[in-house]
């Protein structure tokens, strides 16, 4: 099985991103590891190797739509068919390790709609038959504006009809965006 990792690195936002959407992490230096380890644990930095301690970073903010996440039914509705609806730790996590399907939107403008039809001629033209558990991975090719303030707002969005149409395929995890 190739793994392929979709994640990104968590950084500090580039300046006029809004509020609502704004990474902050500090960052300390090994020569702050080393003060520290001094400090706290009486341990001189001329015992570190290069008199350097532990280089770390604090994230001071971090929302839920600011990096790479799972939308996890929990984020949606408190309940779901009068069941308290899962949070992340509760999914399965053989939901994230299967087979997985890149279908290419990138002809769609930003806020389009995927819609049933689309997906189902992606599907056609890759010869590709969904099985249950197959993750399903939307490539934008909006991932080029990543650090760009307004990334958010690029892109189209996976219709509720196409999202319940993958859903009675078996399809459980779906990734929108960057996409390897």
């Amino acid at each position: 099985m190739k793994v392929i990792d979709l994640s990104v690195t968590i950084s500090s936002s580039p300046e006029n991103t809004p509020e609502f959407l704004r990474i902050e992490v500090d960052y300390h230096s090994h020569a702050d590891g080393a003060a520290q380890a001094e400090s706290l644990l009486k341990v001189p930095a001329n015992l570190f190797r290069n008199s350097e301690g532990w280089a770390t970073e604090t994230i001071s903010r971090l929302g839920t739509h600011d990096s790479t996440h799972v939308d996890a039914p929990w984020h949606y509705n408190s309940t779901i068919d009068g069941e308290k609806a899962k949070t992340v730790d509760e999914l399965p996590l053989e939901w994230f390790f299967n087979d997985g399907v890149k279908l290419d939107m990138t002809k769609k403008r930003d806020g389009d709609r995927v819609t049933v039809e689309d997906i189902d001629n992606e599907l056609k033209r890759i010869d590709y038959n969904l099985k249950e558990l197959d993750i399903v991975l939307i490539h934008t090719g909006r991932d080029v504006f990543y650090d760009q303030p307004d990334y958010i707002f690029k892109g189209c969005g996976v219709s509720p009809e196409a999202t319940r149409w993958l859903y009675d395929k078996g399809v459980r995890v779906m990734g929108l965006g960057r996409t390897a």
